[in-house]
């Protein structure tokens, strides 16, 4: 018995096994939460689970065991008859998948350029997953996105939406949050009335309707605000939509750096990434804030701040505006996004 190795097979089933690998040590070491939203963590995993089984599919094609060997035999072979001829079938000529003749690739065909070209583009987010530690996003692709124009298109946007849903709230209650998606929220009441509590609910990506009624009903009630994790997106959204209805009122927050050259010196963004499904769409959320301080303060430097909220105008937008009364540098959270929520309706 001899086996019949098939290099290409081998190769097409090495890299199936190293996408699975790649995507399980993302999982392991919990990097995955920086490509995509936890609620996609599942649905990676399961992609994971499937290379692993093309892998091993893959892998039975990378041989073929010769069972028999063939001798050379004598046969006599008896011409048909003239009458028989014309209804004999000829199954070899109807099909020639020699090398002369196939036109569709087996597997085992010489390697060309097309060949190389394709292995190379397959292999190449391999490489750069193995090779390339995951980055955070950061200030400079803030900048891309627009930054300050990001922030305030992002406001005339979601205040839009919050008319809509405040009508849809007066006309028809059971529809009101239908598709809302904002920040994340905890999976009690407890994580939501203290503020203080480690912030176990960042990764909860879903709540019902009554739960995120509670959640912006609890801020209307606040008159010192704290940006939890879980709360930021949401929160953010509802004062940058009202700013006029929390003037006055203390917040503490958490965000790294971000400059805009429209921006006096003593005034700086405290900002924070929004992940909807993937980095792809990454957004960029956060609040103007102003102290005298800021203007030593480097772009992707994080820090925590307690201040005031007020309001200004940028480009014709009224935004809050935080007047910081303390601050302090911090490090980099383990997980410096925010996610947003999906509400449930039943």
């Amino acid at each position: 018995m001899n086996i019949k190795w098939n290099g290409q097979q081998l190769l097409r089933a090495g890299i199936l096994l190293l996408f699975s690998i790649m995507l399980f040590r993302l999982h392991f070491t919990g990097e995955i939460l920086k490509f995509v939203n936890p609620k996609y963590e599942l649905l990676s995993l399961s992609a994971a689970i499937l290379f692993s089984c093309l892998f091993l599919i893959q892998l039975s094609r990378g041989w073929e065991i010769m069972k028999h060997n063939y001798t050379h035999h004598e046969h006599i072979h008896h011409p048909p008859s003239k009458e028989k001829q014309g209804n004999l079938i000829q199954p070899h000529e109807s099909h020639h998948c020699g090398e002369e003749h196939c036109h569709h690739d087996h597997g085992d065909g010489k390697i060309n350029y097309k060949k190389l070209i394709g292995y190379a583009i397959i292999i190449f987010p391999l490489a750069a997953g193995f090779l390339v530690p995951p980055q955070v996003l950061n200030a400079s692709i803030a900048d891309k996105k627009g930054g300050m124009l990001l922030l305030t298109g992002s406001q005339q946007e979601s205040a839009a939406t919050e008319t809509a849903r405040s009508e849809a709230l007066n006309e028809e209650p059971d529809l009101a949050n239908q598709h809302t998606e904002l920040a994340e929220a905890p999976s009690s009441e407890g994580a939501i009335i203290d503020e203080h509590a480690e912030d176990e609910g960042v990764m909860e990506n879903t709540v019902s309707r009554d739960e995120f009624e509670q959640i912006m009903a609890d801020l209307e009630e606040k008159r010192s605000i704290v940006m939890q994790e879980h709360l930021f997106a949401s929160y953010y959204e509802r004062i940058a939509n009202t700013p006029d209805a929390y003037t006055g009122r203390s917040i503490q927050l958490s965000g790294f750096v971000f400059r805009d050259e429209e921006l006096s010196e003593n005034q700086l963004v405290i900002s924070r990434f929004l992940i909807t499904h993937c980095i792809a769409d990454a957004a960029l959320i956060g609040f103007l804030a102003e102290f005298p301080q800021a203007a030593p303060l480097e772009e992707d430097t994080w820090i925590e701040a307690t201040g005031v909220i007020d309001t200004t105008m940028h480009n014709g937008t009224k935004l809050p505006i935080i007047r910081i009364t303390e601050w302090k540098k911090s490090t980099a959270p383990d997980q410096p996004y925010v996610y947003p929520l999906s509400v449930r309706i039943l």
